[in-house]
Order: structure tokens, then sequence, then C-alpha cells
């Protein structure tokens, strides 16, 4: 005791070093023991399976003796809870009511009769040389090559005497050549005389050609009049802008030689009237023209022709021909 009131301790070096000794030994023993414990748990779970405190409500146990153990059951699988059946009450099934499209031909479009023509041994070569033929027309348009006039003629002759049907590989090359060949008798159209019956095609006149032609490569007719319909809606509409083109430029006699195309392609295939096609063409010239200046070409259309100024004038957007 040192003034009453301080106790001093004092320890040897040796007492020191075995007082830290046992400290850093008891953790290490203690985290051994720790790290021991886990690895015991894990094995555990391992061999013996899930305890009870791991058990799902409603689990089943399923055991098994084991002989490598000693007869001692263990713990082979937990069956899952068996849940009680959920009815399901099935909707009444909806009848869904397909409307089918009702198409509608325009006037002018033919009644093709197919004729029954018996050809005997013959029949093969003619369906040979017409699927030869499509093969033909597909490989060269494929090859970037232009569709030709003279294979669709040929072709149409071909199927029309023997009464073979043919088919494209796909619906878009099918489209694609009935589209080309239709701008081909529109040129021819408004190149003929006025008469219709002088524009004729391999002996036939334009309507049955193209409404035969379809017939032959599997298109149906509702398909082809629309196809029909706008290509001469398109060619209307181009050649009333090349008509104005060629009035701004002075060229009368040319401007007015493309009314008269519309006027004889118009007379061959006449545009119903309020067709959606010609509203469209209408929508399209009254973002390029004024109204003056489409009024000029329904003056110009009337000096040229004599029918079909109204349709021009549901071409041009003019609400009456007097207008």
């Amino acid at each position: 005791v040192v003034g009453g009131d301080r106790l001093v301790l004092t320890f040897r070096r040796s007492s020191l070093r075995f007082a830290a000794f046992a400290l850093l030994w008891s953790l290490a023993l203690s985290a051994a023991a720790w790290a021991s414990l886990g690895l015991a748990l894990r094995a555990w779970r391992q061999l013996w399976g899930r305890g009870w405190w791991e058990r799902p409500e409603g689990g089943a146990v399923v055991t098994k003796r084991d002989r490598s153990m000693g007869g001692k059951e263990v713990v082979v699988a937990v069956s899952s809870p068996v849940l009680p059946p959920v009815s399901h009450v099935k909707e009444p099934a909806r009848k869904v009511r397909k409307k089918e499209p009702q198409g509608r031909l325009p006037e002018w479009w033919p009644e093709i009769e197919t004729e029954l023509v018996e050809l005997g041994q013959e029949a093969d070569k003619w369906a040979i040389l017409a699927n030869r033929l499509v093969r033909a027309i597909v490989d060269n348009r494929v090859a970037g090559r232009d569709y030709r006039y003279d294979d669709a003629v040929q072709l149409r002759q071909l199927c029309k005497i023997s009464g073979v049907k043919v088919s494209f590989d796909t619906e878009n090359a099918r489209d694609s050549f009935y589209r080309a060949t239709t701008g081909f008798v529109l040129d021819d159209c408004s190149r003929t005389a006025e008469d219709m019956g002088t524009a004729q095609i391999n002996g036939e006149n334009p309507r049955d050609f193209l409404a035969g032609l379809s017939m032959n490569i599997g298109l149906d007719k509702f398909r082809a009049a629309t196809l029909v319909c706008a290509s001469v809606a398109a060619r209307t509409r181009a050649c009333l802008l090349q008509c104005w083109a060629l009035e701004i430029q002075g060229k009368r006699a040319e401007a007015l030689d493309e009314l008269v195309k519309i006027c004889r392609i118009h007379r061959v295939f006449p545009p119903e009237e309020n067709s959606a096609e010609m509203e469209m063409v209408a929508g399209g010239l009254k973002k390029n023209l004024e109204v003056a200046e489409r009024v000029h070409l329904l003056s110009l259309y009337r000096s040229a022709c004599t029918t079909g100024v109204k349709t021009v004038a549901e071409a041009l957007g003019l609400s009456s021909p007097d207008q």
C-alpha cells in the first residue's frame, strides 16, 4: 500500500507471457470449435436429411433402413404437402363469327367459261410447256430482267388451248406478273383506236385477256379486278400530271395526246362512279396542282374527248364537271 489509497500489483514476466498465450489459445480453440460445429451440421444435413425443425407443414417423411449403418432408419425423402385440388370452371366458348369479305366485281368484268379440252396424251406435253414458261418468267425476274409482254401472251395462249392452270412460287410473284401484264395491256389500249373492238390481244379483247389470264395463273377474280382498277387509276394520275407538264411547256398537241390516252383506257376499263381509286388520285393531285390548274385540265379534256368527263372530274377532285 502506497499512501493508503493505491494498490500496486507486480507480476513476473513469465506470468504475463502465460496469460497472453492462454488468451490466444482460447480464441483459436473457440474459432476451431465453431468451424467444426458448422461442418458437423452440414454433414448431418447431407447424411440424415432435414430435421424436424425444417420439415414443411403436412410433408410426409420417407424413411428406409440402411444395412451399411446396422439397419438404422434414415430419411430418404420428404414429400411435399398435398394441396387440395382447385376447381377450374371452364368459361363457355365464345363463338367468333368471321365476316367473309364480299368482293364486288366491276360491271365490265367478263365471265370466262372454262372450256373442257380433250388432249389425250398431249395434255402432259402442254402442261410441261406452260410450267416451263412460268419457270423462265420467274428466273428472268430473279436475274433482274423485266417482264415481257410476249411471255404473258404466250402463257395465255398455251393455257387457253390446253386448259392447263399454272402456279407461281409465291403470291407476290404471281401478283407482280399480273400487274406488269396489266400495264402492257393499258399501253395497247392507249395506242389503239377509240373502238374497243379494234383493241385485240392475240384474238381477244383486253377484258377477256386479263380475266382469262387471272384464271390461268390461279388469281382470284376479285383480286384481279382490284389490281386492274388500281393500275387504271395510277395510269390516269400519271397521264394528268404529264399533260400539265407538257401544257406549261407550251406543247399543247402532246398534252392533248396524254388526255386522249386516258379517254381510250377508260372506254375499255371504265372506273366506277365515286370509286375509291379515283378518290386517291384526286387526293394526290390536290397536293400538286391548284384548283385553277385542275379546272384548266378538265377543260382541255373536254376539247379532246367527249366521254368520261365526270370520271376525270372526280380524278381531278372537282365536285362537278361544270366547276
